[in-house]
């Protein structure tokens, strides 16, 4: 039988206190914060909050999970470097990192790096990405993407995996998630 999990992106913003157990009782599952946007840019906001909400939604009971962004300017190891100090005291607990590909200029090769140097710190991984971004690329094949499996950005509002709109390599077996909605205030 498929497990369906709920689960909520809170990316940039602070968890107000009780938050995260609050989103717990309503059904939610999971948790996923941004730790790195492939940049320094907005990289001040998010040190400030990663810690402490992946903190929060752990000890509410949310599996504590973040995510990454390849980028053409940086190595792997810097994005690891950089996501691990994002998230302090969190990291060890992240079991789920996902690699985020949607900025325009990376290439296969930065792709495919930074989700072998998740996996090499021992997390679990899959490709989030739009066929509107991978489009953009030419909507490569690459093969070595499913075996990481797919979280789809498609903002359709229907939560239903069957609706999803696929890119790359990926089937529908492959999709580990859907992001079905993009801002939300809850």
């Amino acid at each position: 039988m498929e497990k369906v999990l709920k689960v909520l992106d809170c990316s940039f913003s602070r968890l107000p206190d009780g938050w995260a157990a609050a989103r717990k009782a309503e059904g939610y599952g999971a948790l996923i914060q941004c730790l790195w946007v492939g940049g320094y840019a907005n990289n001040a906001g998010i040190r400030v909050v990663a810690e402490s909400n992946l903190r929060q939604a752990r000890e509410a009971g949310l599996i504590p999970c973040g995510y990454i962004n390849t980028n053409p300017w940086f190595p792997a190891e810097t994005s690891i470097f950089e996501a691990e100090v994002n998230a302090g005291a969190e990291w060890p607990h992240l079991e789920v990192v996902f690699n985020d590909i949607e900025i325009a200029g990376v290439t296969e090769e930065q792709c495919r790096a930074h989700t072998e140097a998740i996996v090499a710190e021992g997390k679990q991984t899959a490709i989030y990405s739009a066929k509107w971004f991978w489009d953009s690329m030419g909507n490569p094949q690459w093969p070595w993407l499913k075996q990481y499996g797919a979280w789809v950005a498609d903002y359709d509002d229907d939560p239903d995996l069957a609706t999803t709109t696929l890119f790359g390599p990926f089937t529908l077996a492959d999709v580990v998630g859907k992001q079905y909605t993009n801002s939300t205030d809850l």
